[in-house]
């Protein structure tokens, strides 16, 4: 079992070994997919009772994270060195998302890692974070890569400016240590969606047996004024939403106090009714900041009443539209790719760029 001394964090990020009982490497460890779906729950359930936006799993993101969990299981736990930088001591968490299609703001990428390598089974590790927030800033056993690099005081975890988020666990039964990394981030013109159930507001869902369903926004709390990347101009906080089953976006309102049938002012959370069609939905809101710039943003669930449905995960496929300010002489407008399932977002298999 290692042991730190709680003011060397700043050496090696992140390592938590206090004498907990060991999982059983046969029985009763959990499979890495169920880890890291209980945990983006477990993030979404804390974040509802702050009443913050949802974090959503992004692809590039969890390749990123598993590329870091790889490397730190090639480290010996003795020595294990600045868990900001892969073993190299080069290559750091821009250089990897430059590797992928993730999205830098004009004044670089809003991201953080949190590295925790520990002896605390899943079970527990949420409430340990929890536990290990409220100490003082100087006595925290987990630090965020910007925590120890740009003195921050948070966690990402529970901070609204980020949206998404890329998960990866395992269990290494030959050192008895559980490797879990947490890559959260935003991207300008990206406003992921989600579906939930009123009975588990915080599980993703990509289908249901409910009409009644809570519909999950993020907003654009990163760069709140909007921000310009290679000549495309990305919205800003959103202050008006319409939710529609269409994907052609409509003008922005200008007046925000006597609005169009279909629009209503900003909310993180809706409730939502799907139509009575068994099948496949699609879900589409449009969001619009005060300079009447938007974005569209979708979601997919299949409603099967009276089936079983299949686990009850959440498939990104949300399309990302955006329009710049709404003129005839200026616009503009981004896609980004569909996303692959949770499925293969969980269990994606990282390579060295």
């Amino acid at each position: 079992m290692i042991h730190l001394n709680k003011h060397s964090w700043w050496i090696i990020a992140v390592v938590i070994a206090l004498s907990v009982a060991r999982v059983s490497t046969a029985q009763n460890t959990p499979d890495d997919q169920s880890v890291t779906e209980a945990l983006l729950e477990a993030i979404n359930n804390q974040r509802k009772i702050s009443n913050v936006t949802y974090v959503f799993p992004n692809a590039d993101l969890n390749v990123v994270a598993s590329i870091y969990l790889n490397d730190y299981q090639n480290r010996d736990l003795t020595n294990l060195g600045d868990l900001f930088l892969l073993a190299d001591g080069q290559t750091n968490l821009e250089t990897l998302l430059g590797d992928t299609a993730y999205r830098a703001y004009s004044q670089g990428y809003w991201v953080d890692l949190v590295p925790i390598i520990t002896d605390i089974p899943p079970e527990q590790v949420l409430n340990f974070i929890f536990e290990d927030t409220s100490a003082s800033t100087a006595d925290r056993q987990i630090k965020s890569r910007r925590m120890v690099r740009s003195g921050e005081t948070r966690l990402p975890l529970f901070i609204r400016s980020y949206r998404e988020v890329g998960i990866a666990y395992t269990f290494d039964s030959e050192v008895g240590r559980h490797y879990y990394v947490l890559v959260f981030g935003s991207q300008p013109g990206v406003l992921p969606i989600g579906l939930t159930d009123p009975t588990e507001p915080a599980r993703l869902r990509s289908s249901t047996t409910s009409l009644n369903l809570e519909l999950r926004l993020t907003n654009e709390n990163t760069y709140g004024t909007g921000d310009v990347v290679d000549d495309i101009r990305y919205p800003g906080t959103a202050r008006l939403i319409r939710i529609s089953s269409d994907s052609t976006p409509q003008d922005c309102p200008t007046n925000e106090f006597n609005l169009p049938p279909g629009w209503s002012a900003y909310s993180n959370r809706i409730d939502y009714t799907l139509q009575e069609q068994p099948g496949f939905q699609i879900v589409y809101v449009q969001f619009c900041d005060p300079q009447l710039q938007s974005i569209m943003s979708a979601v997919q669930i299949d409603f099967a009443p009276g089936n079983v449905t299949s686990q009850p995960t959440f498939h990104p496929i949300v399309m990302q539209a955006v329009s710049a300010t709404q003129s005839a002489a200026a616009t503009a407008t981004a896609i980004a790719p569909f996303q692959p399932t949770i499925e293969a977002i969980l269990t994606a298999t990282a390579t060295s760029p």
